[in-house]
């Protein structure tokens, strides 16, 4: 599970060196501005030229690399919409890091409540990053198509969901037998908060048919998106999995059928 940590929390462990404290954002915002001590692990580099998540090797090598450990504690920050720290914080996990978590509040309101930027890049010494893979974290086209025990939850737009709107060279409309609930009904657009109130989030969920008796799979065009849900059910206790390759992989099979229909959407 990815634990959520407190402002005060990270301002007061800041200097004790006891876990490593990552920064995902792009290069220009990280040197634009960033936590003392924070290493840069850009979340755009997970994927590769195809849009595809690179082989879990990889991942592992290029983590071990940037001074990314599985001995060591990893805390994410962001800034408001949360994905790229959700995403890199999901690839963690997956790759099976046994201690991730995550800032509760968005970087800026962290900054504005008084903390210090460092602008030079911080380099950290190359470390192992021994791979675990959790695969029951990560869903594919395969494990989606036929699927009847799990709730699928398109996170995408109304008007990406309903065919509307279509992106690159998608096919309009959606997974069969999705719901959707738009990603930005797990996040918080500004304010002190990170990710949506629970409270907000159980009746939500509850329309869409996702409970804590069923698993739970979510995608939406790219993953990044996706990777907010999956945090925010996480933190809620749910089963829940990730499709990585999300319907712009699903889109690009002829084989596999897509729905325009509006019925799931909530």
């Amino acid at each position: 599970m990815i634990r959520l940590v407190a402002g005060e929390w990270l301002a007061r462990e800041l200097d004790s060196g006891a876990f490593t404290l990552v920064d995902p954002r792009l290069r220009v915002r990280y040197l634009s501005g960033h936590a003392a001590g924070a290493i840069h692990v850009p979340m755009r580099k997970l994927f590769g030229d195809d849009g595809r998540l690179r082989p879990d090797e990889a991942l592992a090598r290029w983590l071990g690399s940037l001074g990314v450990s599985t001995n060591c504690p990893v805390v994410l920050y962001d800034q408001h919409d949360g994905q790229s720290a959700a995403m890199l914080a999901w690839t963690l996990v997956y790759l099976g890091h046994p201690d991730v978590r995550l800032l509760d509040a968005p970087f800026d309101s962290w900054v504005a409540d008084g903390q210090e930027l460092f602008y030079r890049p911080v380099e950290a010494a190359p470390a192992v990053f021994a791979l675990a893979r959790r695969p029951e974290l990560r869903a594919t086209a395969q494990d989606v198509f036929g699927e009847e025990s799990a709730r699928l939850l398109d996170v995408r737009s109304a008007e990406e969901f309903s065919g509307e709107q279509v992106l690159g060279n998608d096919r309009a409309g959606h997974i069969p037998g999705a719901a959707n609930l738009p990603w930005l009904s797990f996040a918080r657009d500004e304010g002190q908060e990170l990710l949506a109130p629970k409270e907000e989030l159980a009746p939500l969920l509850a329309a869409a048919g996702v409970t804590r008796e069923r698993p739970t799979i979510v995608y939406c065009r790219s993953a990044t998106r996706a990777s907010v849900a999956y945090v925010a059910l996480d933190q809620l206790g749910y089963a829940v999995s990730l499709y990585d390759g999300s319907y712009a992989d699903w889109s690009a099979r002829p084989e596999l059928p897509v729905d325009t229909g509006r019925a799931a959407q909530l």
